[in-house]
């Protein structure tokens, strides 16, 4: 009898020690699945961080030049016009700064198109495109056009500044 109570004490505690070695492997394993994950999620989202970057980078760059396009306009627009000399310099000017705008918008149109995964939410990818639209749809105006009878240029700004609004709105985190 004394003997049974010894193996079932050392039964009793093996179980208990089988019990205890089970629940630290998979509290390990769990908090070792736990960091994969989460440190995926921060890679994903520096990732998310770096292209969204790319395209802000690509817009600042389209912007810049459509402000350099209509600086030029409004130049040409205050121009004496028996002064054929500077009007032909800004004509030129305007020709070489609009196409790099519209090469501009297309690079910016690609990187958001080649991009549209990493910029998640499909509203998200619509307002970069509604932008980006913006922009071109300003161009044209000022190249079709120049300066007559276009939206003023605090307008513009305010669109865009309006635009850009939408955009980091969509991308604020919950």
């Amino acid at each position: 009898m004394c003997w049974d109570k010894i193996g079932l004490i050392v039964f009793d505690k093996l179980l208990i020690g089988l019990i205890l070695l089970g629940a630290a492997f998979l509290t390990k394993w769990l908090l070792e699945r736990s960091k994969m994950t989460f440190g995926f999620a921060l890679k994903f989202s520096e990732e998310r961080i770096r292209r969204i970057g790319e395209i802000w980078t690509e817009i600042d760059e389209c912007e810049a030049l459509l402000r350099n396009f209509q600086r030029i306009i409004q130049t040409a627009e205050k121009t004496d016009k028996s002064d054929r000399t500077t009007l032909t310099k800004l004509g030129n000017q305007a020709k070489s700064v609009g196409k790099q705008v519209g090469e501009k918008y297309t690079a910016v149109r690609m990187k958001i198109d080649s991009n549209r995964f990493w910029l998640g939410d499909d509203s998200v990818y619509q307002s970069f495109v509604s932008h980006a639209v913006l922009l071109y749809r300003h161009l044209t105006a000022f190249t079709e056009r120049g300066q007559k009878g276009l939206i003023p240029v605090k307008t513009i700004d305010e669109e865009i500044r309006a635009s850009r609004k939408t955009i980091v709105n969509y991308l604020k985190l919950p």
